[in-house]
């Protein structure tokens, strides 16, 4: 094999398992829902059952709703973090591409030196 497919099967695997990870993360999300409630205890039901079956299904109704509202609006906010997030790979390419051979390495070899230019950069990009 030679060291661009060995550097290609690496990097695909591990886009894989990345992908593998987030989309059982956000699914689990998506399918969470509440429907253990039982509030039947708190109601004669031979006489109440009219009232109980109003306030089941509108209770549940309002906490699946009031739930779902809620991850929406995680997943919105977590949209607009990750469109800024690209936009800032996207600066920090630029970046690294301008750095000098000794400066690349120390970058590439170097958490400390990497984390010093990531964190310089991120300012920079935030104070863009």
């Amino acid at each position: 094999m030679n060291q661009d497919k060995i550097i290609n099967d690496m990097i695909n695997n591990e886009k894989d398992i990345c992908k593998k990870n987030i989309f059982k993360m956000i699914d689990q999300a998506r399918n969470y829902h509440v429907n253990n409630i039982d509030i039947s205890k708190y109601y004669n039901l031979p006489e109440e059952f009219d009232k109980y079956k109003i306030d089941d299904i509108t209770n549940r109704f309002k906490l699946n709703d009031e739930v779902n509202t809620y991850k929406i609006d995680i997943l919105n906010s977590l949209l607009k973090d990750l469109y800024n997030e690209k936009k800032f790979l996207e600066y920090r390419f630029k970046k690294e591409q301008e750095l000098s051979q000794q400066e690349y390495i120390d970058y590439s070899t170097n958490i400390v030196t990497r984390n010093d230019y990531v964190s310089k950069w991120l300012n920079e990009f935030n104070n863009k």
